[in-house]
């Protein structure tokens, strides 16, 4: 009876591998080091545009970086200062709820906030601290921590149902001889910490960490906008930067969506490829060797359309506010916002000035000349068609 049950289970295993291996070739094939020239996708024909001007009190001061951390729920709108460590509570409509900060050492603090997310469902919000994740209702008010083992570490963070945050492990990246998981993305209990893994096995994992010699002295770099997950709405795109799959997530089903050719492994030094984007059919992909040349990475930005099978350049172009079109952020792999979104976060003093030359117009330009220059950011969430 056992000898007959060991047998059936190695011959759904082995099916398992074949119809994945038998999916993976069947992918559409890139070659992510490709050159294509920019091509400018309009604002005005393939997206609205929500304006949220976030209120300014004596409690609710954010700085450019903590305008850019945003999640963006039905409700909410939450954002952090990483350095200070405090966090913002907004509603959608951009008027201030509640700050707070635990920055600290105590059992119940964060010592630095990597990421936060909210759950607008439990009204909680979800603090990533270096080993464990603390839990914190909307106002601030402590409720629980969630412990990690002391063999992950969570590089990026997203929530994911009712029940779970998406994670992605990179513990012992680019540490030769070290193990690493070959399995990085895993689901992460938000009432208990279970670790869940999720099946997408990756070979030969790359870490972002450039190590390079400069006049003698031995220096560290890491790679940049180059993500290993992002999300859109109940989506979630898993792109390991050592993997030459990548893969969508959602509704607890991973689907293989593209792979690159040549590989990863391909390459002396080896390149690297991350989705920094997912817009409905279209996935904005960065690739970059794992070298440093010149004073910056070069950096290649490639857009794929999986309905089609085009390879461009898309960028976005905002002429909707401007009078000469501006280019909206093409990656949101930060950010957590509804589906197919992006955002963008302007600073008081840059929008008077680019107003004082000539350089705005529409609902953008009169919200501007309601403003103060010490004002909180104004959010602009862009709904793509």
């Amino acid at each position: 009876m056992k000898k007959t049950f060991l047998l059936a289970m190695a011959l759904l295993i082995s099916m398992g591998a074949s119809a994945q291996n038998k999916s993976d070739k069947n992918l559409p094939e890139i070659d992510v080091t490709e050159t294509k020239r920019f091509e400018p996708i309009s604002v005005a024909e393939h997206a609205t545009i929500e304006y949220i001007p976030l209120e300014t009190t004596a409690d609710f001061l954010l700085d450019g970086v903590a305008g850019a951390l945003i999640n963006v729920t039905d409700s909410y709108i939450v954002t952090v200062n990483n350095q200070e460590g405090r966090i913002f509570v907004f509603s959608r409509k951009g008027k201030a709820l509640h700050a707070f900060s635990h920055k600290g050492e105590g059992p119940e603090d964060f010592v630095y906030p990597y990421a936060v997310r909210v759950d607008e469902k439990s009204k909680e919000i979800f603090v990533l601290d270096q080993k464990k994740v603390q839990v914190y209702s909307l106002n601030g008010k402590y409720k629980r921590s969630l412990n990690f083992p002391e063999n992950i570490s969570i590089g990026a963070m997203f929530n994911y149902d009712n029940k779970h945050l998406i994670c992605y492990d990179n513990y012992n990246l680019d540490r030769p001889g070290e193990k690493v998981a070959e399995q990085p993305f895993f689901l992460f209990s938000k009432k208990d910490g279970k670790i869940t893994r999720i099946p997408v096995n990756i070979q030969n994992r790359l870490g972002n960490r450039i190590y390079a010699v400069e006049d003698g002295k031995k220096m560290v770099f890491t790679m940049p906008n180059i993500a290993p997950m992002v999300k859109n709405g109940d989506e979630v795109v898993l792109s390991d930067m050592g993997s030459d799959v990548v893969y969508l997530y959602k509704k607890g089903k991973v689907t293989p969506l593209l792979k690159r050719n040549p590989g990863t492994m391909d390459y002396n030094p080896r390149s690297a490829m991350g989705v920094v984007m997912k817009l409905g059919d279209i996935v904005w992909l960065r690739e970059m060797k794992k070298e440093i040349k010149g004073p910056r990475p070069n950096i290649n930005m490639l857009t794929y359309n999986l309905a089609s099978n085009e390879l461009n350049s898309l960028v976005v172009m905002d002429d909707v506010n401007f009078t000469y079109p501006h280019s909206v952020q093409n990656r949101n792999e930060r950010q957590e916002l509804p589906y197919n979104c992006t955002s963008a976060n302007f600073q008081p003093e840059l929008l008077k000035k680019l107003n004082e030359q000539g350089r705005l117009k529409g609902r953008l330009k009169e919200l501007t000349e309601e403003m103060q220059e010490d004002d909180n950011p104004i959010i602009l969430l862009y709904k793509y068609k």
